[in-house]
């Protein structure tokens, strides 16, 4: 298996998950894992890596940056290797691609329909319209995911140390549940979707979604201060002129259809608030409280 952004978290989870000498990560700087291929470029396919029969999954990519950049590290780094895979008769090519596609639909699914509102957004849905055309057929795999946890550095890691350092859970004055995964969720399902030999488009989520009575539930009961504060409807529409992006992660609902969700297939694995968990407990002992 070829990992293209051999040193990102959720190649890390696959490697984690999968038997070390069956994975061949690609990296642009060593990492000392045996067999890696290292390249200047992930979107330049070394000339002399053969794809024939090969399952390569795309866990290269960026949230940031200008229009350029995300559309090299989203798009064009995919399609390049995609491109290849088809040539020399790759098993299979897995993307790596965002909820981001659906814009702020507070419900997703099969049905809802892809209306990105960044560039993020965007340049994910290209990568993924492209890939269709590369002429892999059923031998591609796109999987949709929401924010990934469990890295140390997510939105839920964020939003854990916050609430250590001021004991506040921020919460919205109407229901926001979010679907998240653990990148040992994400490594389960594609893991899964791979042995099942499953091309198409799949969507992926902890059955679990995260809520701010998850937050609550799970300080209390580490003996953490923490407690659940609304935030006024007019300090949130500030925020959501002002920062539309973090607006939407907080205080937005942002839930997967039951029948739609790949990821209850391949359980066990880490959940939410496992994760929540981990986080407050770790957060916790550095903050002292």
């Amino acid at each position: 298996m070829i990992l293209i952004g051999g040193a990102s978290r959720a190649a890390r989870a696959l490697m984690n998950c999968l038997p070390l000498a069956t994975t061949l990560p690609v990296v642009r700087r060593p990492t000392g894992v045996m067999g890696e291929i290292i390249v200047e470029a992930y979107d330049q396919v070394p000339t002399d890596a053969s794809l024939s029969g090969a399952t390569i999954v795309n866990c290269a990519g960026t949230p940031d940056g200008d229009v350029a950049t995300l559309t090299r590290a989203n798009c064009e780094v995919p399609l390049a290797w995609a491109r290849r895979a088809a040539e020399e008769g790759a098993a299979r090519f897995v993307q790596i691609s965002s909820f981001s596609v659906f814009g702020a639909a507070h419900a997703v699914g099969s049905d809802a329909p892809t209306q990105p509102t960044g560039d993020y957004g965007r340049s994910k849905l290209a990568a993924e319209e492209r890939l269709r055309e590369c002429g892999l057929g059923d031998r591609l795999t796109i999987l949709r995911v929401p924010i990934l946890i469990g890295g140390g550095t997510d939105k839920l890691a964020q939003l854990v140390r916050l609430t250590c350092r001021t004991g506040v859970i921020p919460a919205a004055p109407w229901p926001t549940p979010r679907s998240m995964l653990s990148y040992d969720g994400l490594a389960a399902t594609i893991a899964g979707l791979i042995a099942a030999g499953r091309g198409g488009t799949f969507a992926a989520a902890d059955p679990l979604p995260y809520t701010p009575a998850m937050m609550r539930d799970a300080a209390q009961a580490l003996a953490l201060r923490a407690r659940i504060v609304t935030v006024p409807s007019f300090v949130l529409a500030l925020l959501r002129r002002a920062a539309p992006g973090l607006h939407a992660s907080l205080f937005e609902p942002n839930l997967l259809a039951e029948k739609d969700n790949a990821a209850v297939a391949y359980l066990p694995f880490e959940r939410t608030d496992e994760v929540v968990t981990r986080l407050l407990r770790q957060a916790g002992q550095v903050g002292g409280l």
